[in-house]
Formats: C-alpha cells, structure tokens, sequence
C-alpha cells in the first residue's frame, strides 16, 4: 500500500507540474523543457542494472547473516554510484559544449540550456543513487520507509517546480529545483539507510563479490534493453510506416495499458530481494507460496482491468483524449491480451530474476524483442497498426509466456497443474460472471451518450470482484479484507475505550 501511495505521489506530481508549466512557460519553452528533460534522462542507462543487484544482493547477504560480504558490496556500490555521477556530469559538460557547435542560438539562449543540462545532469546521477539506496531498505524490510522517501521527493519536486514557475519561470531555475530535489532525497535516503545498516561496516570489495555484481547488473541490463525494444520501439515504426497521425491513438492506448501493468507490478516487486533471502537459505516453502500469491493476485488484477477496458476502453479514451485519438477496438482488445499476458509473465521473471535465472531470462528477453521486430515489420505495411500490438501478443506467446512461468515453477518446486490450479483457473469464473453482467448491464442500458458504457463496467467489475472473493480467493486475501474491514471498528471500540 505504500508503494502505491508514492506511485501516486509521483503521477500527481508529474500531472500537476506538466499543467503549471505549460502555461507559465508557453509551448515553445515547454517544449524545450521536455526535450532536454527527456534527453538527460536517458543517462539512467548508465546505471546498467545494478540498482537491481542491489536488492539481490542484499537479501541474499543479510539473509545468511554475512555482514562482511554486504559491506563489501555495500562499498563496490559507493563507489559504482559516485563514478556514475561524475560520468554523467562530463557527459553533460561535454553534450552542452558540442551543442553550441550543432545548434545556432544567441549566447545568452545557449548559455542557459548548458546550465540547465548540468543541473539535470546532476539531479539524474542523484535520482540514480537514491534509487539504489532505498532498494537498500527495500531488502531490509523498511518498505514503508522507503516509499515514504519516495513520496516526500515528488512532494519537494513539486512544490520547488511550481514555485520556481511562478515566481521566475525558465529551465534554468526549473533544473536547480530538480537537482534540489534530487540532493535532499538522496541525503534523506542516506541518512535513513544509516541507521538501518547500523553494524555493517563498508569495505574495500574482494574481487568475488566485484564480479558476480557487476556480471549480475550487465544480465539485468540487457533485460530492461530486452524490454524497451518490445515495448517501446513501436511509435518510431509506426511513424515511418504509417504516418505520425497514426502514432497518437495507439500510443494512448498503450499508455493506459502500461499504466495499469505498472500498478499491477507492484505486487510481485515488493518481494524481489525477499526471494533471494529465501533461496539463500533453502526455504522453499516460502518461496513456493510467495510465487502462487502474487502470481494469483496479479493475475486477479489483470482480469478485472481487462473487463473495465473491454467495457468502457473506447468510452474512457474518448473523454480523455477526444474521439479523433481513439484507436480502433480490435487494437485495444489486443493491448487487453497483451496486458493479461504479462500479469502472467512478469511474478514469473521477478523470481527468476532473483534467484539465478537471470542470464538465462536476458537470452529470452532478446528472442522475443526480436522475434517481434521481424513480425512488426514484415506485417505493418499490409495490416497497419494492429499489426504492431499482435506482433506484440505473438511474440509473447512464441517465448517468455510459457518459458519463464516454467523456469519459476521448477525453481519454486510447482507442478504445472497447481500453478494454474491456484492461479487461472481460480480467476475464471471470476471473469466469466463479471462479463456476462457487464453483457446483460450493456444490452439493458438505453441512456445518453457513454453512461451505458460505464455502468456495464462498473456491472462488471462489482460481479467479478464479488465472485473472485466468494470462490476463487485464497485464505490470505480474505485474512487480509477481514483486517481491512475491522480496522475502522477496532478503531472505534479503542477510542470509546
């Protein structure tokens, strides 16, 4: 729950300075502003994977009781993480240099975006660094703690943003309030991150510990390029192909899709470095019931989104972006089985990931981003932009849809058949009594506009949810609804005493 509430932090926070600033800046300096934002921020890549070691590692450490081999990896990351930041710095100095040679500005304009490239270079090598160290307390357990961080940072953010816009709008002022922010939540991370270490002490790395971090972070870094070219590769070839008017109604489409994935991911996350404490130990047991949970319950997610989208996607769409940016709903139905396939992939890859099988998931994650490369180009052309999104599905499919759920499987010692015992076939008449209301609310709906629309969605939703905790829950979910439920009572008889 904490971890949603910073992701909402974060959401807000980019809506609410997005709308200040296009209007303190004007399109033109927005426009800019976003550009170089957008630019800088690529220099994430440089962290090549190793804030995702970071919660390996120490869980697996601080699961064994080995203080000396995570001080040591604690200090491989002091100073991978310094050497980040000032590589990141040069290459800014050296990017805003080159670009007065390329672009021909007065010297007052190109002075100003060398400044500002600095200071968001410098508020991306702090954004890196914080990222790792409340990684850090991820692994220690001070969840809470860490999304607290994270909430505070987009709060500070937000405020120097908006304050900086309105009292002397520029991209330079925006970028010192970027870096400021930056700083202070990479010194409250710190500081936090302290006191929770108390005992362990940082140390010169040995050359073991070296390598299996860094050759960790190089595996989950091919990952995350894996994952950019299926995902994020679509809008330049639908652009060339198609025409840049094609991109819109598809990339909006998309984002909804992948901003529901992105809450449904949080549930699988949180258990990342847990389960290398978990196999560095030998529990199983654990291991086994933490992979069935969040498998079920992201799945279970899946399904409920994907009824709300079959129902009221084209409706949604229109009143959040206009009808004339509202894909068509063949397409919109595969980014649904594109959305349902990785709920199933991705509880598979976090504990893959954690538990030795990252080399292995890089060499698939490659197989299937170019598997669909070769479908989206050869079928774009003649089938246009559902082509992309099912070159999407089938390369999902062909690869990680089958071959990672096993690999999990066999690591977590599940049969194929109490996987989907405990999984699928608990969601099923879940989804099949929420579609046939959502049909039924459809059909008997005669009012205005897309009312009709959203009430068989909401139908829909209300009879998958009610028939999922009625029939197809575990004893944990229902636990947890239980505690939900008597929190206000219990509140209440400790109040009146």
């Amino acid at each position: 729950m904490s971890g949603y509430a910073a992701l909402t932090a974060g959401i807000l926070g980019i809506g609410i300075t997005t709308s200040v600033l296009v209007h303190a800046l004007g399109t033109a300096t927005f426009g800019l502003w976003i550009t170089l934002s957008t630019v800088v921020a690529y220099a994430g890549l440089a962290d090549g994977g190793f804030t995702h070691a970071v919660s390996r590692f120490t869980g697996e450490f601080r699961a064994r009781g080995d203080a000396r081999a995570l001080g040591e990896f604690l200090g491989i990351a002091c100073l991978l993480y310094g050497s980040i930041l000032v590589a990141v710095l040069a290459g800014a100095a050296f990017a805003g240099a080159g670009l007065s040679l390329v672009v021909r500005l007065p010297a007052t304009s190109m002075h100003e975006i060398q400044l500002a490239i600095l200071f968001l270079a410098f508020a991306t090598g702090m954004a890196i660094w914080m990222g790792a160290v409340l990684n850090l307390l991820h692994a220690y357990q001070r969840l809470a703690l860490a999304n607290l961080i994270r909430a505070a940072y987009w709060t500070v953010y937000t405020v120097l943003t908006i304050v900086v816009a309105l009292v002397a709008p520029g991209i330079v002022g925006l970028s010192i309030a970027a870096a400021v922010s930056g700083l202070l939540g990479w010194a409250a991370s710190a500081v936090v991150a302290r006191r929770v270490l108390d005992g362990v002490r940082l140390r010169w790395p040995s050359g073991q510990i070296a390598r299996r971090s860094l050759s960790y972070s190089v595996s989950m870094f091919l990952i995350v390029l894996g994952g950019v070219v299926l995902l994020d590769t679509d809008n330049p070839i639908i652009a060339l192909t198609l025409g840049i008017s094609a991109v819109t109604p598809y990339a909006v489409a998309m984002r909804l899709a992948r901003g529901l994935l992105t809450f449904l991911h949080r549930i699988p996350d949180v258990l990342f470095p847990f389960y290398s404490g978990m196999r560095a130990v030998g529990d199983t047991r654990r291991l086994r019931e933490s992979f069935l949970l969040t498998s079920r319950l992201e799945m279970a997610g899946a399904g409920f989104a994907a009824l709300c989208i079959v129902f009221a996607g084209p409706a949604f769409l229109r009143w959040w972006v206009g009808p004339s940016n509202v894909v068509a709903f063949p397409v919109l139905l595969l980014t649904v089985v594109v959305l349902v396939f990785e709920a199933v992939i991705h509880p598979a890859a976090v504990l893959a990931t954690a538990c030795g099988g990252e080399r292995a998931t890089a060499r698939a994650n490659y197989i299937q981003a170019t598997l669909k490369l070769m479908l989206t180009v050869v079928l774009v052309v003649r089938f246009g932009v559902v082509a992309v999104v099912a070159a999407t599905a089938a390369a999902q499919a062909l690869t990680n849809l089958w071959w990672l759920p096993r690999w999990a499987m066999r690591r977590a010692s599940v049969s194929a058949r109490e996987f989907w015992s405990e999984t699928g076939l608990r969601i099923l008449p879940a989804f099949a009594a929420g579609l046939a209301i959502g049909l039924v609310a459809a059909a008997l709906w005669r009012g205005p506009g897309d009312v009709g629309a959203f009430v068989a969605a909401i139908g829909a939703g209300v009879a998958y949810a009610a028939t999922y905790l009625a029939a197809g829950a575990g004893p944990q979910e229902r636990e947890w609804l239980r505690h939900l439920m008597a929190g206000p009572l219990r509140r209440d008889l400790v109040a009146k005493g």
